[in-house]
């Protein structure tokens, strides 16, 4: 069972093959480990994130958004194993990024 924490509700939208499990519990983007162990994380200045995708070497995509008037938007972020967020930086002239899917092990 995926705990929540102190969250009203919770939402996996992601996957692996080992159990490891992202989505969101409340505003939170969340990531379970295979023991339904929650992490919650939400950036300063955003108001709301979601796990989009994990895959076999647990490495996630989660995306965060805040406040438009900020400049903030939509906001990617690559979560290395080890628990490091990596903000996915936007293009020239874009305010947003954001992402959906990981690469599982054996696809291109």
């Amino acid at each position: 069972m995926l705990q929540v924490g102190s969250a009203q509700s919770g939402v996996a939208r992601g996957v692996n093959d080992a159990g490891a499990t992202v989505g969101n519990a409340d505003a939170q983007a969340a990531v379970w480990d295979v023991g339904g162990n929650l992490v919650a994380l939400l950036p300063a200045g955003f108001l709301r994130g979601e796990g989009r995708d994990i895959n076999n070497a647990g490495h996630a995509v989660l995306v965060f958004t805040g406040p438009n008037s900020d400049g903030l938007g939509a906001r990617a972020y690559f979560r290395r194993a080890d628990g490091v967020l990596l903000a996915l930086p936007a293009l020239p002239g874009d305010v947003s990024t954001y992402a959906n899917r990981t690469q599982r092990s054996g696809q291109r």
